[in-house]
């Protein structure tokens, strides 16, 4: 079976990368960069805010609501919000996030092994909705950017997933 395939396709998040494992340990740095703003809230209550926060802006951007700047902003200005903090914090947080997320070392459990092994035997790709600069940057950290000889990116295509053309 393997011998007639052409090439076999991942996604970057939550098939190669831990997102929200990633974000667990971004919070964390969070809370020792910022700690002050975050005085006196429950680290429950923090981990809920930016859960919902992602959650909320990643739909305002696939919307097309925001630019790439526009939505990392946004995100931290909902997860303020949530929080009843002020939103003046937000770019602090912004850089924050950009600076340490993709960096995260945080492997989904045995895809490094599996992407190893099919690369040897075939082509390897990505196709990501992610934006670039973090998904390029994801790959590179979890040692895995040189055995993908086509890394495919909805940001720098135009198309985004499901649509069957950015499979194409």
């Amino acid at each position: 079976m393997l011998a007639d395939l052409r090439a076999i396709l991942f996604d970057v998040d939550d098939t190669l990368f831990d997102r929200r494992g990633a974000q667990l340990v971004l919070l964390e740095v969070l809370l020792r960069e910022c700690g002050d703003l975050f005085a006196g809230i429950g680290k429950k209550a923090i981990i809920e805010a930016f859960l919902e926060s992602d959650r909320i802006t990643t739909w305002e951007y696939y919307g097309e609501t925001y630019t790439i700047e526009g939505i990392r902003l946004r995100r931290q200005q909902v997860f303020l919000d949530l929080l009843g903090l002020d939103e003046m914090h937000a770019g602090k947080l912004a850089e924050v996030y950009v600076a340490w997320y993709p960096r995260c070392d945080a492997p989904v459990d045995g895809a490094k092994a599996v992407v190893e092994a099919l690369a040897a035997r075939c082509p390897l790709g990505v196709v990501s909705n992610g934006l670039p600069d973090v998904q390029y940057t994801k790959l590179e950290t979890l040692a895995l950017r040189h055995l993908f000889k086509c890394i495919v990116l909805s940001e720098e295509l135009g198309i985004r997933k499901p649509d069957p053309a950015i499979f194409w």
